[in-house]
């Protein structure tokens, strides 16, 4: 600003009678001229406050540039100063009272507090609020939206640079519409309540104030927690008390039951959501928590049902097996002493004979009954797939040792492992297996429950075998918060009447499949009721979103494009423990709470392809997410972010991108264009969801 005199209020009055002569002759008259200093005291410019009768008011600047009186401001370098500059300077321990037009500000002033203001609503842009940091500071705002707006600009240049700050609670000040202080004060003889009394907002509601933000569905260091009442009874109340009983999340024992469910069903039920789209439900389930987290007692917990039936099978066809061995073992000597028999013979028709009547022998051998097993607790790609062949398809793998993903990755075998068995058994794919001398073509349907420590998400990333054929795409993951730490080990057992009922009805559904016939193709079909048909059509639409460049499974695409046919297979699952096995539909509670479960999977599945560290993007969101939580950031600028990574985004585009990922996860809301003063182009700020911190 250049002037060339020190001008005085009453020259102001004069020169700004002259300068609106135009206003006051439409009877407007001047009821207010507000005078901006510097911090030393020397005036900058005034703002002149008209009235009339009829009309709004008017506020008009004023100011003597460069030796001439204009009705504009005077251009500053670091924006445009605070009203009463010099009394914030002069009193640099009091509280600053921050209020929207001069005129509050004044009122204020004259019950002895120290009250300040950019002046109007939309001013506060191109104010310099530097004066300000360090202070302890007081808002309040008018009662309409253009003064909510104006305080939440006032935090977004203030955030982390004042010491601390506090917002008046327009509700308990029985205000009217667009009410201020100047309106309050008359209403209580122009004194403020004795002691701390005046209404202040608390913490939560200071923290929600500038901006309508929703409640983070998943935390910013774990993913949701799995909830055990999204599985029917008895199942779900077996989940929670499970959970109580040995201390461990809900979700690991939500998943020890869907692997369970699904190693006894998952053969004989398919759902259809259309014509021409049959879904088999087997699941491929991978749970990840360091030692100690009673993982295998999880698993013993859910799958006790299944070993009692296999125990009771081998009690009944034990016998029938043993008797069938004795009398293939008495065949095949009389077919080895005949063979040495035939080879002696030295008429070659005989010899012939011989040898026809041996081949018939071999052929009519009866197959030893094998054992039905409903899963296995360790497994190569060829011992599965010898269970497979014996099991007529169907096989499943529930194991508490991360070791059979490095067997079944080739870790072992030079990263050479046939794995064809296991891609196929997702969903029921051809595979020719060979046995001895022939070859077995068989559709596989596979079941996985695997309960693993951290590493072995390194591990899988890092192994050809799964990341390069799309094996990592075909689980569902689960990366639960640990109990470690925090348990009390002092819990009740299960009760006798929860853990019955669970294996009574899980014995039950496991009956129904196995009698129908390993030797038969059979399943039982499942379609969508109208609404859950409708719910399904919705979810399906929502994660085509998702899966778009700014949705948060953009860079998840393979997985992400198969969660549709997740949802149908739990739906699946959830309507056989609440129906039984058979024909039917699916109700639109069943595929609600099958939609939600999927829905909290997909932020596991993220965390886990995270932990994978299979993608630069998913990276840089952590870094900018954990930037944003260490400096307890309720707003920054997006500069100052940007430095603050040096050289990991080489242009501003790439942290645009990320900080558009954040936005779309309800983490920002932005960006928004504030001129922090000067001359130059406005910073671009971000907000913070506060439900991050």
């Amino acid at each position: 600003m250049v002037t060339t005199t020190c001008p005085t209020v009453e020259e102001a009055r004069q020169e700004a009678d002259k300068l609106l002569s135009h206003l006051l002759n439409q009877s407007y008259s001047i009821t207010d001229l507000y005078q901006y200093t510097d911090k030393t005291g020397v005036p900058s410019h005034w703002r002149i406050r008209l009235d009339h009768p009829q009309k709004e008011k008017e506020i008009r600047p004023v100011a003597l540039i460069d030796g001439e009186w204009e009705l504009k401001e005077p251009k500053f370098s670091n924006g445009t100063p605070l009203y009463n500059l010099y009394e914030i300077y002069k009193r640099p321990d009091e509280t600053v009272w921050i209020v929207e037009g001069e005129k509050c500000a004044d009122a204020l002033c004259e019950i002895g507090l120290l009250a300040t203001t950019s002046g109007s609503g939309t001013s506060a842009n191109n104010a310099n609020w530097s004066p300000l940091h360090g202070r302890h500071i007081i808002i309040w705002p008018d009662k309409d939206e253009s003064g909510i707006e104006y305080a939440r600009i006032i935090l977004i240049n203030l955030i982390n640079k004042i010491l601390t700050s506090e917002i008046v609670n327009l509700d308990k000040l029985n205000l009217p519409e667009k009410g201020d202080c100047v309106d309050w004060l008359k209403m209580n003889d122009n004194k403020l309540p004795d002691g701390d009394l005046f209404p202040l907002l608390d913490a939560t509601s200071f923290e929600l104030f500038y901006g309508n933000w929703e409640e983070l569905v998943c935390s910013p260091n774990n993913p949701p927690e799995i909830p055990a009442h999204l599985l029917p009874e008895p199942f779900g109340i077996y989940a929670q008390t499970l959970s109580q009983s040995i201390e461990v999340p809900e979700g690991l024992a939500v998943f020890g039951i869907l692997g369970a469910v699904s190693s006894a069903i998952g053969h004989r039920i398919k759902v259809s959501p259309k014509k021409g789209w049959e879904e088999v439900i087997n699941l491929y389930l991978l749970a990840i928590l360091p030692s100690g987290n009673n993982k295998s007692a999880v698993l013993k917990a859910c799958t006790f049902p299944l070993i009692e039936w296999e125990k009771t099978q081998a009690e009944l066809l034990g016998p029938e097996i043993k008797k069938a061995l004795s009398k293939l073992k008495t065949i095949e000597e009389q077919i080895k002493q005949r063979r040495t028999k035939a080879i002696k013979e030295k008429d070659h028709d005989l010899q012939k004979l011989e040898f026809h009547e041996i081949a018939e022998m071999e052929a009519s051998l009866e197959k030893i009954p094998f054992l039905p097993q409903v899963f296995l607790t360790d497994a190569t790609p060829e011992s599965l797939a010898k269970s497979v062949c014996e099991q007529k398809g169907r096989s499943a793998v529930i194991s508490d040792e991360g070791g059979v993903m490095d067997v079944m990755g080739g870790l072992y075998s030079k990263g050479q492992a046939n794995i064809n068995i296991i891609l196929n058994g997702s969903d029921g794919g051809h595979v020719r297996i060979k046995r001895q001398e022939t070859s077995i073509d068989i559709n596989p349907l596979l079941t996985f429950c695997l309960f693993a420590q951290p590493a072995v998400l390194q591990n899988m990333a890092q192994q050809r075998t799964f990341s390069g054929k799309g094996l990592l795409e075909r689980f569902l993951y689960l990366i639960p918060e640990t109990k470690l730490g925090f348990r009390t080990h002092n819990t009740k057992p299960i009760p006798e009447e929860i853990k019955n009922a669970y294996g009574k009805n899980l014995t039950e559904l496991l009956e129904v499949c196995m009698n129908t016939g390993l030797e038969t193709s059979h399943y039982w079909l499942l379609t969508l009721s109208k609404d859950s048909s409708l719910a399904f059509s919705k979810f399906q639409q929502e994660i085509e979103r998702e899966l778009r460049p700014i949705g948060k499974l953009y860079s998840l695409s393979g997985w992400g494009g198969k969660v549709c046919g997740y949802s149908l297979r739990i739906a699946g699952c959830l309507h056989v423990m609440n129906h039984g096995v058979g024909e039917g539909e699916i109700e639109m509670e069943t595929m609600t709470r099958s939609i939600e479960l999927t829905r909290l999977l997909i932020d596991h599945a993220l965390f886990a392809f995270d932990d994978m560290g299979s993608d630069q993007t998913r990276d840089d969101i952590r870094a900018v997410q954990t930037w944003i939580q260490e400096g307890n950031q309720f707003a920054f600028n997006k500069n100052d972010c940007h430095r603050a990574f040096g050289g990991r985004f080489k242009a501003v585009r790439e942290l645009e991108e990320i900080l558009e990922i954040l936005e779309q996860k309800g983490i920002l809301s932005g960006p928004i264009d504030v001129h922090t003063g000067g001359r130059g182009r406005p910073s671009i700020f971000y907000r913070v969801n506060p439900y991050l911190f």
